[in-house]
């Protein structure tokens, strides 16, 4: 599946949890069940599970809702932090390395990210490694 593919799916996903939230919590619509709501993000992460996120460029990152924390941090929200691999290498805020599936990952957020991304630099990384192979 391309990219762009990818990201037309996280996109929608975000709506339809948006439009279900809207109508379970606001209108109190019994329209849709929680268990609809877990078996959409069951769903997302079928779409993502064999996925490496460093396939995807800076914009593309971004359009998926990564956030800048400065010039070289993007870091993922809590969502897509739970779509990343297991054995993934991440960068922290402070600089330091943490692998899903193996540290102890924080969930928590601030303005929508959590405290964990890649690099810029990871990302070019990456793509010459791949072209190398």
């Amino acid at each position: 599946m391309s990219n762009q593919e990818l990201i037309n799916i996280f996109k929608r996903y975000c709506i339809k949890t948006s439009e279900m939230s809207f109508f379970i919590n606001i209108k109190k619509s019994k329209e849709y069940s929680n268990t609809e709501v877990v078996g959409l993000y069951d769903s997302l992460l079928n779409y993502f599970k064999d996925v490496d996120f460093r396939r995807f460029n800076e914009e593309e990152l971004v359009q998926l809702g990564f956030s800048y924390w400065d010039e070289e941090l993007l870091l993922a929200s809590p969502l897509l932090l739970s779509l990343i691999k297991d054995g993934t290498v991440l960068t922290t805020i402070n600089g330091d390395k943490e692998t899903v599936g193996v540290d102890k990952m924080s969930f928590d957020s601030r303005f929508g990210a959590s405290a964990y991304g890649f690099t810029i630099p990871e990302l070019r990384d990456y793509k010459i490694g791949k072209v190398i192979e």
